[in-house]
């Protein structure tokens, strides 16, 4: 289960890490893959599988899992579109900037997220793994019962 998650999931990353800069949504910009951006489909495709099989298995056993972990997942896909999509100059105008203040700044913004997207990467990365360090705490923290087979919570849980 571990391996079609982690394809699916990696080939999801192919797609979307190098379509997004370029603004559009296509197929063919797979060919603008940069080696880093290789790097971090894998890496973010293997623990986003494996958060979301945690969260599988804690749902099995009825555990409570903190629900901001998804939002690790949320962020690894949105970083990408502030770079060449006019969110950012739409985000400067909802917030009530005339027009040349939008000229000026909205390009240093995107300009900021075109040229350092690893750091934002490496955040993404920062936050899955905290994610499934969360779930998986809380997936040991339990007991089954092995005559119901139902979860038992242990004193750390009950505090």
């Amino acid at each position: 289960m571990l391996f079609v998650f982690f394809t699916a999931i990696t080939a999801l990353y192919f797609i979307l890490l190098p379509m997004l800069p370029l603004g559009t949504f296509f197929l063919s910009a797979v060919r603008f893959i940069t080696p880093i951006q290789v790097i971090f489909s894998i890496i973010m495709g293997f623990l986003l599988s494996i958060l979301i099989l945690l969260s599988m298995r804690s749902y099995a056993l009825g555990v409570r899992i903190n629900k901001g972990a998804g939002a690790a997942s949320v962020l690894t896909g949105i970083v990408n579109v502030f770079c060449c999509t006019p969110i950012i100059p739409l985000i400067i105008g909802i917030a009530g900037a005339s027009s040349p203040f939008i000229f000026r700044y909205s390009p240093r913004v995107q300009y900021f997220f075109a040229v350092d997207y690893p750091i934002f990467y490496l955040v993404s990365v920062l936050l899955l793994t905290y994610s499934i360090l969360t779930v998986a705490s809380n997936i040991g923290c339990c007991k089954l019962d092995p005559i119901t087979g139902k979860n038992v919570p242990s004193l750390n849980q009950e505090a």
